[in-house]
């Protein structure tokens, strides 16, 4: 399952598929399709692939559509979503990914020991319940 959006207000980095990934799919970056210069001009949507699917530091995003392989793909890389909870998450809880497409709550102990927090739960949720969550990439 993948998340939903909750409003219209996102920072957004486009790039290129390189496999299917559908709308709402946690996303990574797989590396530069070519390389970048240091003038904006030389920025290119081809030079940053995405794959969906991702979990732990991996995390860049989440697809704003269902896109096929080599398509552009927007990626929310901060805004506000509904995201399914593959454990139990309180409200203001810290998220990570918990692979494909699902957050999972830490608690203080878990945070100073994980790599990579996602954002913070809006909403609790139980196993396999949706939660809204604010992402930061």
């Amino acid at each position: 399952s993948t998340g939903r959006a909750v409003s219209d207000s996102f920072k957004v980095l486009s790039g290129k598929a390189r496999v299917g990934i559908t709308g709402g799919q946690l996303c990574a970056v797989s590396g530069l399709g070519n390389l970048v210069g240091s003038g904006a001009d030389t920025f290119t949507i081809g030079d940053v692939v995405f794959y969906g699917g991702c979990s732990g530091a991996a995390f860049k995003g989440v697809a704003l559509q269902t896109v096929a392989s080599g398509g552009t793909v927007p990626v929310a890389v901060e805004g506000v979503f509904i995201l399914q909870a593959a454990g139990g998450v309180s409200g203001g809880q810290a998220v990570a990914t918990a692979g494909d497409s699902s957050v999972e709550g830490l608690g203080s102990t878990t945070i100073m020991n994980y790599n990579h927090i996602i954002g913070r739960a809006i909403t609790s949720a139980g196993s396999e319940g949706w939660c809204v969550v604010h992402i930061r990439a």
